[in-house]
């Protein structure tokens, strides 16, 4: 089934869309809007993210009954070097871009679509940029239409525009996939400031940095899948245990020794959460021999060609926890059922 208005000549879809572009909203009844919802879902289905956001756009009934079916997208907000976009993608449907184009480090003011767009393009620059409404203004747009999880991309060293956009897609607490800062080269704020936004987050990659002030005390709000900071110099002990709610994490340039992992070790058996893998690159090596003394080993496996010895740990609920030291100082805690 096709929408009648996308069968319209060029002509006559123009004109339309040049009244729609003059911010006249026209009040239109299509056949579309009366179907039952399960037609409706399946006919949305078949458009693409462009076209679904027309039409959630001709009348205030078409959002509403189009916002019903609360079909799921991927938003990926990206700040790149000179750009600073969203990607929308879903499942099987084209993936385009809105670019947020900014002056110096001032307000967002307008929107455009980045990979041009015939029709769509005249909409969104319509709706979207007559009052300059700014990102959070088009997120809300985007979550009350669609159902949304929001991902994060920062690529500059030292950015500052992302970081307000990350706190409030955070207070509106929408699904989070992953937040990603490689490069990051800023001050302790804005560590802290990154990684509270990213605490609801899937996955999070993020590079870190050397700080001897630094002092981040709320890893044990994480939740994710897969965490991954490349520069964990200041990290601690404690702030290892409570990532232990945390499915896999990977920390490199570890700077602890035996007894701080003899502390985790210790902890982990009293409670390993819900972590599946902890795997820590030290630098500088690290004795795990001494990290293990006086830890009672239920079994232990000798050493291959790509570890060292494992030495397995039991809890009291069945859970066996084994720790061990990959050939190129990586040490890898693991839980068991």
């Amino acid at each position: 089934m096709s929408f009648p208005l996308l069968r319209l000549p060029d002509p006559a879809l123009e004109e339309i869309l040049r009244i729609l572009s003059h911010n006249k909203m026209l009040s239109m009844s299509f056949p579309l809007l009366r179907l039952p919802d399960v037609a409706l879902k399946e006919v949305l289905g078949n458009l693409s993210l462009k076209e679904i956001l027309f039409l959630v756009q001709t009348s205030l009934k078409a959002r509403r009954r189009i916002s019903l079916q609360r079909t799921p997208i991927e938003i990926l907000v990206v700040d790149a070097e000179r750009d600073f976009y969203i990607q929308i993608s879903s499942d099987n449907k084209e993936t385009f871009e809105i670019e947020i184009a900014t002056l110096g480090v001032g307000p967002l003011f307008y929107w455009k679509i980045e990979t041009p767009v015939r029709y769509e393009k005249l909409i969104l620059e319509s709706f979207w940029t007559r009052n300059p409404p700014g990102f959070q203004e088009v997120l809300d747009f985007l979550d009350n239409v669609f159902r949304i999880e929001v991902s994060v991309e920062i690529k500059p060293c030292n950015s500052s525009r992302a970081l307000p956009i990350m706190e409030y897609i955070a207070s509106k607490n929408p699904k989070m996939g992953t937040t990603k800062w490689w490069t990051f080269g800023g001050s302790d704020e804005k560590a802290e400031r990154f990684l509270m936004a990213s605490k609801r987050a899937n996955k999070l990659n993020f590079k870190g940095f050397y700080s001897t002030t630094f002092n981040f005390n709320h890893f044990h709000l994480f939740r994710m899948d897969k965490l991954h900071i490349v520069n964990a110099t200041w990290m601690t002990s404690d702030q290892l245990v409570a990532l232990r709610n945390c499915k896999r994490v990977y920390l490199e340039s570890v700077c602890l020794n035996a007894a701080d992992i003899s502390k985790v070790l210790q902890e982990y058996l009293k409670n390993g959460g819900k972590l599946w893998e902890l795997r820590m690159f030290f630098p500088l090596g690290i004795d795990l021999e001494e990290a293990i003394k006086g830890l009672k080993v239920s079994r232990v496996e000798e050493e291959n060609s790509v570890r060292a010895k494992k030495c397995w740990f039991a809890r009291n609920n069945g859970i066996q926890i084994s720790v061990t030291r990959e050939w190129a100082d990586i040490v890898v805690i693991t839980m068991v059922t």
